[in-house]
């Protein structure tokens, strides 16, 4: 019975491998490093499967057929069922939640696919052998490759283990040769993409540093919203504890409007307030959230974005931001026409912004980065690589996709101008990303809210057009809150009291009116949950659109205020958007006193598991305890974005924060770490006067429109 079950799990594992290596694998190095990669992963989960197999067993070894079938029939459905499910749903957006129906859907239908498959897997193990020689897997054998894989996870669960920490009162740099560090964040970056770019000789500098460095996959912590992750890489926290959640909030006055969100929602400690307080001196430039620039020892030129519109933002020191408008003054002040124009252009005043402040010291630490990439690969993925799309439900053709071809390859070569250059400049390079990219499944729909409330007589617009620039906030009852394009709930603004020119209806009618809009064609609902917040709350109400509002909308109707309206009177189809988010995001490590490690991963090939793990990581605390064990038995890449800030203050021997949530990447500062120092919180380094500082109107309207552009906002 045991070399049976032996031989079901490792064939199981086999296939579950094989696919995965086929279907979801991100390659870090050549054919040699798949194939160790796929044993490592045969091996450890064909000793997982075996153990299973064998508890399922046990209950049923009366019945020798029944002990033999019945549990490899179950985790063979189990197994085909979890690969096909994961396939359909990798394409839904984030913001759909686990329970949707959409999600439920392919649950059933990966089920009933796969019970077939599992009932004749447990049908040919329990079926008779027969007569002739017994062939046995050798018992030797067995043995040997069970305590090879125990050692093979045990040496990985033993790399990941955190280091002892002697607490501390204060920031101080420990006692070293002085180190300087780079971060430099490339948006979107993927390594299956940049190694690509490699190959093809467009990224020199960035191929001589992975040559003396180490690298792997950053899998993105929590959703994959470049102001979340960014915030999260210098801070070491997950995004319940940096407070960053979106590109905008809503003002706090009467009138709430969308604001582009303010370094000063910042919770907690960044790594360039924990490197002033060490005595440091830093370079924070073109980083996401840091307008208005923070006081520190050092530079900060805020993101700039409000450039591009011939809006330099305000500076540390303040004198800093005449020097970086001068280095800008040959560009023009308002933005092109054409999209991919202005994010060629943005990332050029970005380069040169750097060069007019590189020298005005020794920076200790420089941290910047830029977006250009990501907005490039949204606006030409599908003409960078067409052979993933289907160009005829997308409006496409190869011929305009070639003349295309070399935009985004440009960007990336142009960016590796840049890395080239830092490295120059000396010290440690770390070479991050957000997240990863990867097609679109199906063009972005985007649900304006308010365009149905306006037909529902609570929002009075400007003119005739419903366009958000001319809502009349004096004259709405109700309107959607915050602006959002991937939210999963929407919120309501509501006011009771009578408004000019909108109807005078209450909140509960309100909610009453919307849970009951559907298609007229097909009777769908448009949501499929309509609420009221807790009282006293902002927004006090929300909607939670259905999966039909996620698709293109046809000619279907939907019966507004006893008037049919066209579907698409309330959504917009972004076929320019062709690039979506993939949760591997990619590092790189060099230093000129750290001996490289070169690629650093999961032992496993990639599997659905692992996937799922990807996308589902920060959702929950469950989830990450699974991915946590994924990761000690090397089945789930071992680094997350939340662990930047933490390997960065390491290397400059700089206290860590006990409450933060990454850890310290030790395999690739060495396999003898030196003794870690921590303070109990950073959080205590924050300026507390801060949020007084005043919002720059011009720079956030630029930003605002940049964003309704890309599709992050309405």
């Amino acid at each position: 019975m045991v070399h049976l079950q032996a031989r079901s799990a490792f064939l199981i594992a086999l296939g579950y491998v094989l696919v995965g290596a086929l279907r979801w694998h991100h390659a870090l190095g050549g054919p040699a490093e798949l194939c160790f990669r796929m044993a490592a992963g045969v091996a450890v989960w064909g000793n997982l499967l075996w153990a299973v197999l064998l508890v399922c067993a046990l209950p049923l070894r009366r019945w020798p057929r029944l002990a033999a079938g019945l549990p490899t029939a179950l985790i063979t459905t189990l197994a085909v069922t979890g690969e096909l499910t994961v396939g359909w749903n990798v394409d839904l957006p984030f913001y759909v939640g686990l329970g949707d129906p959409e999600r439920l859907d392919a649950l059933g239908r990966g089920a009933a696919f796969a019970l077939p498959v599992g009932i004749a897997a447990g049908l040919l193990v329990s079926t008779p052998a027969r007569s002739g020689p017994k062939r046995r897997w050798p018992t030797a054998l067995l043995v040997v490759q069970a305590a090879a894989t125990v050692a093979l996870v045990g040496n990985n669960a033993l790399s990941l283990q955190p280091v002892a920490v002697a607490r501390v009162d204060a920031v101080a740099q420990a006692e070293q040769a002085p180190r300087r560090l780079t971060l430099f964040c490339i948006d979107a970056g993927l390594w299956t993409m940049v190694d690509r770019f490699i190959d093809e000789g467009r990224m020199p500098h960035l191929a001589a540093l992975k040559e003396r460095g180490s690298f792997g996959h950053l899998m993105t912590h929590g959703r994959r919203l470049s102001p979340v992750v960014w915030t999260s890489m210098v801070t070491g926290m997950a995004e319940a504890g940096h407070g960053i959640h979106d590109f905008t909030v809503l003002s706090d006055d009467e009138d709430p409007r969308p604001l582009p969100t303010p370094s000063t929602e910042r919770t907690a400690a960044a790594l360039w307030n924990i490197a002033d307080a060490a005595g440091l001196t830093s370079l924070v430039h073109n980083w996401l959230i840091t307008a208005p620039a923070e006081a520190v020892g050092g530079v900060v030129v805020p993101n700039l974005k409000p450039a591009l519109g011939g809006s330099v933002p305000a500076t540390h020191p303040e004198p800093v931001r005449s020097l970086v408008a001068d280095a800008l003054s040959a560009y023009p002040d308002e933005s092109s026409p054409d999209a991919y124009t202005n994010i060629a252009r943005l990332l050029e005043m970005e380069i040169d912004a750097w060069e007019a402040v590189r020298g005005l010291a020794e920076f200790d630490l420089v941290v910047t980065g830029t977006q250009s990439s990501d907005s490039a690969l949204h606006l030409r993925y599908l003409d960078t690589f067409p052979e993933e799309f289907d160009l005829e439900s997308w409006g496409a053709d190869a011929a305009s996709a070639a003349e295309r071809a070399e935009d985004v390859p440009a960007i990336f070569t142009r960016l590796d101008e840049w890395l080239g250059a830092l490295a120059a400049e000396g010290g440690a390079v770390l070479v991050v990303s957000d997240h990863g990219a990867r097609p679109r499944a199906a063009p972005l729909v985007l649900f304006h809210l308010d365009n149905l409330l306006a037909d529902l007589g609570l929002i009075a617009f400007d003119g005739e057009r419903l366009d958000r620039d001319d809502l009349d906030p004096q004259r709405a009852r109700a309107r959607e809150a915050g602006s959002s394009a991937t939210r999963h709930r929407i919120g309501i603004l509501f006011d009771e009291a009578v408004t000019e020119g909108v109807e005078a209806l209450s909140l509960a009618v309100l909610i009453e009116t919307l849970s009951g809009l559907a298609i007229s064609e097909t009777g769908e609902p448009l949501f499929t949950s309509v609420g009221p917040m807790p009282a006293g709350s902002r927004p006090a109400a929300f909607v939670v659109p259905a999966s039909c509002l996620g698709e293109p909308p046809g000619g279907q109707t939907v019966e507004v205020a006893g008037q049919a309206r066209p579907l698409a009177r309330y959504m917009t189809v972004r076929t320019e958007n062709s690039g979506n988010h993939d949760p591997h995001g990619m590092f790189l490590f060099a230093a000129p006193d750290i001996e490289p490690a070169g690629p650093v991963a999961a032992l496993c090939s990639e599997t659905s598991l692992s996937t799922l793990l990807g996308f589902a990581l920060g959702t929950s605390r469950s989830v990450d305890r699974l991915a946590e064990v994924a990761r000690r038995l090397g089945l789930f890449e071992p680094y997350t974005s939340l662990d930047v800030t933490p390997t960065v203050l390491a290397y400059l021997g700089l206290p860590l924060g006990r409450d933060m949530h990454g850890r310290v990447m030790e395999r690739v500062l060495g396999a003898r770490p030196r003794a870690r120092e921590a303070v109990d919180s950073h959080r205590g380094l924050l300026d507390p006067e801060r949020a007084a500082a005043p919002v720059d109107e011009a720079a956030r309207r630029e930003i605002l429109e940049q964003l309704r552009a890309l599709g992050y906002t309405k």
